[in-house]
């Protein structure tokens, strides 16, 4: 996703994922230039199986 959004966020902006499963491979596997800066446990009512909020933000130049 970050590949082909690069140019969206502004200059201080972040992207945001909704993800369920927090897989380790998948977060290492994020392009060089960018960083996790956290991943948020949500809890929705009524739902059961886990749900993630990945905030990544482009390395500074």
């Amino acid at each position: 996703m970050v590949s082909w959004c690069h140019h969206l966020p502004a200059a201080n902006g972040h992207f945001y994922a909704l993800k369920g499963l927090a897989q380790k491979e998948e977060m290492e596997s994020l392009p060089e230039g960018y960083d996790i800066v956290e991943v948020i446990e949500l809890h929705v009512p009524r739902l059961e199986g886990e749900r993630h909020l990945v905030v990544i933000k482009p390395k500074s130049s």
